[in-house]
């Protein structure tokens, strides 16, 4: 059996939720990119909108993607994001990367990343685990699913929106433990972005 970690990072099989036709959107690019990057493994576009994506069948719910899938690019609202990862749980899909916005951290309508932190709090409390680790090793079918959230640009937000540096470090500090981790990019040199946050 391959290792989380393989299916992490050598993934055979990749469900794209929220795929868009138009692929100069940050829904399209991801499926864009691993096309022309001669992607070997299986692609399973997902979106209600569409019957097929260039030559991809598309799929119109996370369940009807063929089993197993190893991980999950999330491109849709940040309100919806939560709901998706519940979904990829039930799937059995082991991680997924979101590219969304619309977070607490950066917006008022953002409630919904800080409501799946807490979920995941309740679940491994009521599990008598510490972290999201332990808790696969107890009941693998009940753990959610592993995510990576991926910031784009964030110097830009640390000047547009203040209390968005609050909010990631708030976030790294309560999900590594919960299995929510974060990618910070910027364009930016290495160096000090603030005083909270420097860029390798």
């Amino acid at each position: 059996m391959r290792t989380d970690l393989e299916r992490f990072f050598s993934p055979k099989s990749i469900a794209l939720i929220g795929a868009s036709q138009d692929l100069i959107t940050i829904s399209g690019q991801p499926l864009q990119h691993l096309v022309s990057h001669a992607y070997a493994g299986k692609l399973y576009p997902v979106n209600p909108k569409y019957p097929q994506i260039g030559e991809l069948k598309c799929y119109g719910a996370l369940a009807d993607v063929p089993k197993p899938c190893d991980l999950a690019l999330v491109a849709v609202a940040g309100k919806l994001v939560p709901d998706v990862i519940r979904q990829c749980g039930k799937a059995g899909i082991p991680f997924a990367i979101v590219f969304s916005a619309g977070f607490r951290e950066v917006g008022p309508d953002g409630v919904a990343l800080e409501a799946e932190l807490r979920r995941r709090e309740a679940i491994l409390r009521d599990a008598g685990v510490q972290d999201l680790v332990a808790m696969e090793r107890v009941d693998m079918e009940g753990a959610p699913p592993n995510v990576c959230i991926i910031i784009d640009e964030f110097a830009a937000l640390v000047r547009e929106v203040p209390h968005f540096v609050d909010g990631m470090v708030d976030l790294a500090q309560r999900g590594r433990s919960l299995g929510m981790h974060l990618i910070l990019a910027t364009q930016k040199p290495a160096g000090v972005v603030n005083d909270r946050i420097r860029a390798n």
